[in-house]
């Protein structure tokens, strides 16, 4: 990139700003088995995930769920113990509704 303005903003080196560069494709990551279990929970069950790291593990499940829900599933956990969390597959995310107040 020969030739090309930068401007130092609190430590970061920014160049211009580029239109019309293609956007990366994103790599095939394969999908965890958490992943994959979830993709084939029904609306109302569930799974249990073992927890073996402490306090990492519960971030673990957060993300399955926070991962679910990119994908437009919604889910929501819960800590059974120390040990487990428990993970429902609740249904497909609705999109938000704005209540219409009525006229007083």
């Amino acid at each position: 990139m020969a030739n090309m303005r930068t401007t130092v903003f609190e430590g970061y080196t920014i160049g211009e700003i580029e239109c019309g560069i293609p956007f990366p494709f994103g790599h095939n990551k394969p999908l965890s088995i958490e992943q994959k279990q979830m993709l084939q929970l029904k609306d109302g069950e569930s799974l249990v995930l073992e927890l073996d790291f402490g306090e990492y593990a519960n971030d673990n499940a957060k993300r399955l769920v926070q991962w679910a829900r990119a994908r437009g599933i919604h889910a929501v956990r819960r800590k059974i113990d120390n040990h487990h969390v428990r993970i429902w597959r609740v249904g497909a995310m609705q999109p938000a509704t704005v209540r219409k107040r009525s006229p007083k």
